[in-house]
């Protein structure tokens, strides 16, 4: 009977300790708890950075759209302070303004 009480003992030994075993594995392992934390913590700053990134991409976008849509205000700074003009377009200044007239040359 001693060794019936010795092998009782010697089983739930072994029970209680891969239970142990097993459960700070799962806390505390590659897979475990922890660092399941640490993913979704690193999963919510990318998701952060995303939303982000997104917002300055449509607002860059939007600048851009902006930048297409006025092609005569582009037109306008590029004559007026850059002295750019059109294939064919000869400027004039006259005297008096000193404001450059420009005018276009049909061939």
């Amino acid at each position: 009977m001693g060794t019936e009480r010795k092998r009782i003992r010697l089983v739930l030994f072994l029970i209680l300790f891969s239970t142990i075993s097993i459960t700070l594995s799962g806390i505390y392992g590659n897979g475990g708890y922890f660092r399941y934390k640490q993913l979704c913590i690193y999963e919510n700053r990318l998701q952060d950075e995303l939303k982000r990134i997104e917002a300055e991409t449509s607002d860059l976008e939007h600048q851009l759209q902006e930048l297409q849509d006025k092609e005569f205000c582009i037109e306008k700074i590029a004559r007026e302070e850059f002295g750019l003009t059109k294939p064919g377009e000869i400027v004039i200044y006259f005297k008096e303004t000193n404001y450059p007239g420009i005018i276009s040359v049909k061939n």
